[in-house]
């Protein structure tokens, strides 16, 4: 399963429908920037940001399992450990991310 299709079936929140193209978020960015300035507020986007969703980000942790004993956490794992902290940070009950709990 995809990425979305998985946090879909973990949150149990419908994953994004439409795809917009990077040129379109891009362009976004920088009328988000304009009203910041025109506004004094913070951009929700910006074209660095958009930016970031132009690449393909794979990145090996081989390394750090070797060097410094790193473990994986599956991402199944990860996704239901990071939904169920922010649900619980939304309803009040705790603003700290679980560190190190496994």
């Amino acid at each position: 399963a995809g990425v979305l299709a998985l946090l879909e079936r973990i949150a149990g929140v419908p994953a994004p429908r439409r795809h917009v193209p990077i040129g379109v978020l891009k362009m976004i960015g920088h009328a988000e920037v304009l009203l910041a300035h025109a506004t004094g507020r913070v951009p929700e986007l910006t074209p660095g940001v958009a930016e970031i969703y132009d690449h393909e980000w794979r990145i090996s942790s081989e390394k750090a399992k070797r060097e410094l004993g790193y473990r994986v956490t599956p991402i199944a794992e990860g996704f239901a450990r990071m939904i169920a902290w922010l649900r619980a940070s939304r309803a009040g009950e705790g603003a700290r991310a679980p560190v190190g709990s496994a």
